[in-house]
């Protein structure tokens, strides 16, 4: 499967540079990390490193990483619970054939954008529209509520 992302890799060699200056950036941005939650899933540093002090925080060396190293896909998609919902936020819907073919069955997958569409605002309603149509409020599908 490719990955179209212009003429350098999302990851590679020209962004590993700056990483000094990009965590020192950050740093101002997130100068007082706070605690993960636990149903934050960490796609940039393998499960068997989740209890290192690295991946506790929201900080400025988590982010850095995220942006630097490569992604666990498969080995994530699997912790991610039966009947969740994920949602991609990114410019254009780049990771849904990814996403498709990694996540488990029962787990529905929503892109807000998609490059070329002729109106952005419709397709992110849509795209909305999708999740909040299943969605059940008590003994009620949000749809009778409307």
């Amino acid at each position: 499967m490719q990955c179209y992302c212009s003429i350098n890799a999302c990851i590679s060699k020209q962004l590993s540079q700056p990483t000094c200056h990009l965590t020192q950036f950050c740093v101002q941005l997130i100068p007082h990390p706070k605690p993960r939650s636990s149903r934050w899933v960490c796609s940039s540093i393998p499960q068997s490193a989740y209890n290192s002090p690295a991946v506790q925080y929201s900080s400025a060396e988590y982010h850095t990483n995220n942006l630097l190293n490569a992604m666990y896909f498969n080995e994530v998609s699997q912790q991610i619970p039966h009947n969740a919902i994920t949602i991609e936020i990114a410019p254009h819907g780049l990771l849904q054939a990814i996403l498709k073919h990694s996540l488990n069955e029962g787990i529905t997958n929503i892109a807000l954008t998609q490059r070329g569409h002729p109106d952005g605002t419709e397709f992110l309603l849509a795209a909305l529209g999708k999740y909040v149509s299943g969605f059940v409020y008590g003994d009620q599908n949000i749809r009778d509520c409307l």
